[in-house]
């Protein structure tokens, strides 16, 4: 039979069974495989035979059978034709293939081969189909699928979902060309993932309308109950997702082409199949944990989290109406921002002391507890033995129990779990043991025991680095969906697992700055707070309202720095907070106009100035008006009875309330009326009232927390021109300004005042930074009184068996050391004032000390040679006999680690905050800590305060801490320990900083060498030369801190992507000098040399923002020129010009020195702390990278360890030459040449002045 007849009897063929099966009954069943039906086999029904013989030839009539349809000799004839056509037809078949049959859809649906691919009627007819489709995919006998053919076929797959179970025969098909992954990535590359997605949704959908179907008719009629599930509903579209996840297993196709679309998509259909009840079967459920599997994947790694997060938003924005499907993905966001973290449970034994048995009656269970069924800290399970062992009396108080664990007493405020992680478990044989605990009433027997009061802290992450990954969130539209949302929300009660998910979420990303700054012009404000008032409304909702506070409080704190920075730049605009609902919006903080009455007499220093943001006065008075109303939901909600229980929620609100009153003096009076009627603190002092305690708590909380910025100015000058602020000045000088003429019992009566804290901690949040207030302090004469209290605030302590303040004690001391820290805050002349002040102290101290010293040593029978303690001659000895000390040594005993080389040595310190940061100075003065304890317990008998018995032995050097050394036999936990303690007590005393303890360290270091680079004297605490020699100890504890918790990791990577970021001027205060301090820690020499001329151009550019002090007058100088100017009197104006020129380098040059001169520090320390050269972590790329235990690291941990005074001696010399050389150097040039980059400059520029102007350009304000 000829091609022609075969193709045509084939097509005709196929064309007649179509119409035939359009027409006949159902199918029978078919036989298996290629097996022809038997010609004497008889119909199987009789009625299917009567209607199949009806249309069939009279020859057939009792001899044929049902096959899909087709009699006997109709399937003969088929088969005969299509064995007869199949190898004529394949290079037909190909050429069609390629000639545009796969066009569209239509062309595939109305193609012969699709018909009878997807028969629903014949599965021999398929199996024929396939056949062909694998023997023209085939034609070469390759491994490889013919390309056109394979195109083809995967173009069909988009029919699959109408053709139902009838494309299994397809999907084999399919599945096959698809083995090997080259075929994978060129059916990708035209187009398959997009096709698949596609062939999924429409399933789903097809799915879910058959979903809506049987729910309508579920609620129409009771007897569409009888309506029967498919149980292979899902099947195709299994097969769909099986050939899906099968490309997307593929590594090449995932990283070609995968992207938020597609991510989208697949969630998508997850969400959709998610919803499913009705259909919901078997391979429905496969199909959903399938498509989750892998959005997992996609949320735990890190290269495709912000894909998933993408995908999250868009998917939010399609279903932003239905609650339940929202729900679900702000858990998935959440958990991946601020995932939950469980805390582990650990198994507690506890033993009766044998010494208690007669006191304890009862006993507890030997079997184990758990830690999370006794409570969070050890005072939980100290009132869980008293409530079971009866002994009441041990409930309420922590001074009849003691509990301990590895011989050790246990502070009852420590947690279990810390407990048992760093004490417990510091014995490796009690790892993963149940830890014992040992009971027993305290003072029965002498305890021998060492005592744990304090354990180390976690290690808190930069909120920047923590949550950077919502940094995405600014770039999809994630934080106009949040906003969108809460906007959504009307009833926080029933809605409340949502509210809580999207309140999380947001106050995480707004942890960082780019997202804070993103939201303001979203102009949020209003609807955040319309939902707060709903939340007040819910007492046990309360989490909601706090988190909403703190939403508004970080906003509005971002948006009062950039009015700043705005108003400094003089830009044109300024962010909004409220959405505009009309012509008229809310502004941040009022226009000029609205407080021009307020700015008048703020002093030194201030002006009215204040940004606006309004257009026009016109809107000025409703602004105030909706202000005004806003600060009254604030305040209402501190004076409801329902949240005085909830201290953490009003606190949350008392931080808020100077933001909103926007500086604006209707809304500060309203403010000020408010707790004006507690503000009578002698009434306190007599009543004690509990409701006037908890106001002037919430006073004293949002005192503290006024902004140091315009709007925090002005509310600060409101309250002192309406004389709110006075009284409580005249308060303190009330109890304190008598302390010289008051006897010991009148003073401890004066610190016990119990409005005094209250006095000290809002008139101190009041006098922060703002000149006027200092100066009512220094009118009123406070200084004296202030410093006085914060010395001798232990003098109450002369009478008590333990030789030590109360707690209420304590803080008078360090709230009035903080008062008179915000009273120096940018004030010279209160600084000289406290100064002098505490030189008049410390000169009486140091006089009494000197008496008592004499009384005392003229009671043994010694006395004074000069300077020197004159022995008796029977207590001569030899000194040649002894072992001299040879490296550093103990103030106090003057010994070091050849006489006591496992004690601890440190050194005196005096830390101040600086910049919402730590600034540290020292005398360098070596003691042991224990030495330092019993000297203080010495001073508390003599009642002189710690610091100020450790200041005399400071050589009269202010000092609040001691900084620790490691030295070669010291023991690493005591190290760690005082580690800990340093960190502790200076948070204590000067707040806590929001940062890494390295990152403070760093700029620190940052602050020091500023000085030595701006030639300033170091202030209060020893001289330059002093704090040089404390710079390798302070290397030794940030390479500590970098080995804590995997830090290194992060620092290396941020260390990185300030390299790889453009050159430009630091945005932050991680600047260029705090990466280069930075270096020291994080570079081996060999990537010094590598990356010093790129930070040397960043250096450069931020030295930029360097204030120097202003010029010295010179009498030689002005000289000189009055004689040039005589003798040249008659020279050209062209030698006026090239001396203005000369002076113009100069001054470019002195304002460029201060960042060579800190290079030039930082270059010599390199070179000195690290010996061997190291290695790069990458030849080719910029990439910093190390672990803790490489050869350079570890070398370098090693020399300080052991060389502290060789190192010492090294630095000190490094300052020599510092003074002696690098100040002397006039010229870029010469700089460049000592740091040897001499070849880069030159690639980069003709001279040295040109490297530097272009890198200086990038500092100027583009027009």
């Amino acid at each position: 039979m000829g091609t022609a007849s075969s193709k045509q009897l084939l097509q005709q063929g196929v064309q007649d069974l179509l119409v035939k099966r359009t027409k006949e009954m159902n199918v029978a069943q078919s036989p298996p495989g290629d097996e022809p039906p038997k010609a004497d086999q008889t119909s199987s029904s009789s009625s299917s035979s009567s209607s199949s013989s009806s249309s069939s030839s009279p020859s057939s009539s009792s001899t044929k059978t049902s096959y899909g349809g087709l009699s006997f000799f109709d399937w003969v004839q088929f088969k005969t034709s299509l064995a007869e056509w199949k190898d004529s037809s394949k290079s037909e078949m190909s050429k069609s293939s390629s000639s545009g049959l796969v066009s569209s859809s239509e062309k595939i649906n109305s193609l012969w081969i699709t018909k009878l691919l997807f028969n629903k009627s014949s599965k021999p007819l398929r199996d024929e189909a396939v056949k062909l489709l694998r023997s023209l995919a085939y034609d070469n006998e390759g491994q490889e699928p013919n390309k056109e053919i394979s195109v083809l076929i995967s173009h069909m797959l988009q029919l699959t979902p109408d053709a139902g179970d009838s494309s299994t025969e397809f999907f084999e098909l399919y599945k096959q060309i698809c083995a090997t992954d080259d075929s994978k990535l060129a059916l990708a590359a035209e187009g398959e993932l997009d096709r698949l997605l596609s062939s999924i949704t429409r399933e789903i959908r097809r799915i879910l309308e058959t979903e809506r179907a049987v729910l309508v008719s579920s609620s129409s009629s009771s007897s569409a109950s009888g309506s029967s599930l498919d149980v292979s509903q899902g099947f195709v579209l299994k097969q769909l997702i099986d050939t899906l996840m099968d490309f997307l297993k593929n590594a090449k196709v995932l990283a070609t082409y995968k992207s938020d679309k597609i991510v989208a998509q697949i969630l998508d259909s997850y969400l959709m199949l998610k919803g499913l009840v009705m259909q919901s079967t078997k391979l429905t459920d496969s199909c959903t944990k399938m498509l989750f599997d892998f959005l997992k994947q996609l949320s735990t790694d890190a290269n495709d989290i912000q894909l998933y997060m993408t995908a999250c938003i868009r998917a939010l924005e399609i279903n932003r109406d239905d609650a339940k499907t929202s729900q679900f993905i702000y858990q998935q966001l959440c958990d991946i921002v601020c995932p939950s973290k469980e805390a582990p449970v650990y198994k507690l034994v506890l033993y009766k002391d044998p010494s208690s048995e007669e006191y304890i009656m009862g006993n507890m269970q030997r079997t184990p507890y758990l830690s999370s069924e006794v409570g969070p800290l050890m005072r939980d399970l100290k009132n869980k033995i008293a409530n079971t062992t009866g002994l009441a009396a041990a409930v309420d108080s922590d001074e009849v129990l003691e509990l301990i664990v590895a011989s050790k007493i246990i502070n009852l405020a420590l947690p279990i779990n810390a407990v048992y992680e760093q004490v417990w478990s510091k014995d490796a044989r009690n790892k993963d043991n149940p830890m014992k605990i040992i009971y027993r009433i305290r003072g029965l027997t002498e305890a021998t025991e060492e005592s744990v009061d304090s354990l180390k802290e976690e290690e808190e992450m930069d909120p920047e680095e923590e949550f950077k990954v919502t940094a995405v969130m600014s770039m999809c539209g994630g934080l106009e969906v949040m906003v969108d949302q809460i906007s959504r929300l009307h009833d926080l009660e029933t809605q409340r697992q949502l509210a809580h998910s999207v309140f999380t979420l947001l106050l995480s990303c707004l942890k960082i700055k780019v997202n804070r700054q993103k939201i303001l012009l979203i102009e949020p404000l209003s609807v955040l707070i319309e939902k707060l008032r709903l939340a007040f409304q819910l007492q046990s909702r309360s989490i909601f309202a706090e988190q909403l506070l703190q939403i508004i409080e970080l906003i509005i704190s971002e948006a009062n720095v950039l009015l700043v920075s705005s108003a400094a730049n003089s830009a044109p605009s300024s962010p909004r907070l409220h959405r505009s609902s009309s012509s008229s919006s809310v502004p941040l903080s009022p226009s000029p106009s609205s407080m021009k009455d307020d700015g008048e007499g703020e002093g030194e220093g201030e002006t009215a100035e204040v940004v606006a943001l309004g257009e026009s006065g016109e809107g000025q008075s409703k602004t105030e008006q909706e202000n005004v109303h806003q600060i009254e939901i604030f305040l209402e909600k501190l004076s409801s009875s329902q949240h005085q229980s909830n201290k953490k929620l009003l606190h949350n609100v008392c931080r808020v309330l100077p933001y909103v009153t926007y500086g604006q003096p209707a809304v500060a009076k309203v403010f000020a009326e408010f707790f004006q009627p507690f503000c009578d603190l002698s009434v306190f002092d007599e009543t004690n009232d509990e409701s006037q305690r908890a106001m002037l708590e919430c006073l004293s909380v949002s005192a503290r927390s006024i902004p140091m910025d315009q709007n925090g100015k002005k509310l600060r000058q409101y309250l002192l021109r309406t004389e709110f602020t006075q009284p409580f000045a005249r308060y303190i000088q009330q109890t304190l300004g008598q302390h010289e003429a008051q006897s010991p019992s009148e003073w401890r009566q004066a610190l016990n005042r119990k409005a005094l804290p209250f006095a000290l901690q809002i008139f101190g949040g009041l006098a922060k930074g703002h000149a006027p207030t200092q100066q009512l302090a220094l009118d009123l004469d406070l200084i004296g009184g202030l410093i006085h209290a914060s010395r001798t605030a232990l003098v109450n302590a002369v009478n008590k068996p333990s030789g030590r303040p109360s707690e209420g004690e304590e803080t008078i001391g360090n709230v009035s050391e903080s008062v008179l820290s915000s009273l120096q805050l940018d004030n010279a002349k209160v600084a000289q004032v406290v100064s002098d002040h505490t030189k008049r102290i410390e000169s009486a101290n140091k006089s009494a000390a000197m008496d008592h010293r004499l009384k005392v040593l003229k009671n043994i029978g010694l006395g004074f040679e000069g300077n020197k303690i004159a022995l008796p001659s029977a207590f001569s000895f030899a000194a040649d006999e002894e072992q001299e000390e040879t490296g550093l040594v103990c103030r106090i005993c003057f010994e070091g680690y050849t006489y006591r080389p496992t004690d601890t040595l440190g050194f005196y310190v005096n830390v101040q905050p600086k910049e919402q940061l730590y600034s540290s100075a020292s005398n360098f003065t070596t003691l042991h800590f224990s030495c330092h304890r019993n000297a203080a317990k010495a001073d508390a008998d003599a009642h002189k305060e710690e610091w100020e018995g450790a200041s005399m032995r400071n050589s009269n050097c202010p000092c609040n801490n001691l900084f620790p050394i490691l030295g070669p036999s010291t023991d690493p936990a005591d190290y760690a320990q005082q580690v800990e303690k340093y960190w502790t007590l200076q948070q204590n005393r000067l707040g806590r900083v929001d940062s890494t303890r390295f990152r403070l360290m760093a700029h620190d270091l940052a602050f020091l060498f500023l000085r030595y680079a701006k030639e300033e004297a170091i202030p209060a605490g020893g001289s330059k030369a002093t704090n040089f020699k404390c710079l390798p100890f302070f290397l030794q504890m940030g390479l500590y801190l970098l080995d804590l918790k995997s830090l290194r990791k992060s620092v290396d990577a941020s260390f990185t992507s300030f390299l790889l970021d453009p050159l430009r001027e630091s945005p932050s205060i991680d600047d260029a000098f705090y990466y280069l301090v930075v270096s020291l820690f994080v570079l081996s020499q060999a990537e010094w040399t590598k990356y010093k001329p790129l930070l040397l151009e960043r250096c450069i550019l931020d030295g930029t923002r360097i204030t120097l002090p202003p010029l010295p007058s010179s009498s030689s100088s002005s000289s000189s020129s009055g004689s040039a100017g005589v003798s040249a009197s008659g020279s050209s104006s062209s030698a006026a010009g090239e001396a203005g020129a000369e002076d113009e380098a100069k001054a470019k040059f002195r304002k460029l020195r201060p960042s060579l001169l800190f290079f030039s520090l930082i270059d010599k320390l390199q070179m000195l702390f690290k010996p061997s050269k190291g290695k790069l972590s990458s030849e080719s790329e910029v990439l910093v990278s190390h672990e803790p235990n490489e050869d350079w690291i570890t070398e370098m941990k090693e020399q300080i360890k052991t060389q502290d005074v060789v190192l010492v001696d090294k630095v000190s010399a490094i300052l020599t030459e510092y003074e002696e050389y690098f100040l002397t150097l006039e010229t870029p040039e010469e700089f460049f040449t000592e740091f040897l980059v001499d070849e880069h400059v030159s690639s980069k520029a003709s001279s040295a002045d040109e490297f530097v102007a272009n890198i200086l350009k990038l500092a100027q304000p583009s027009d």
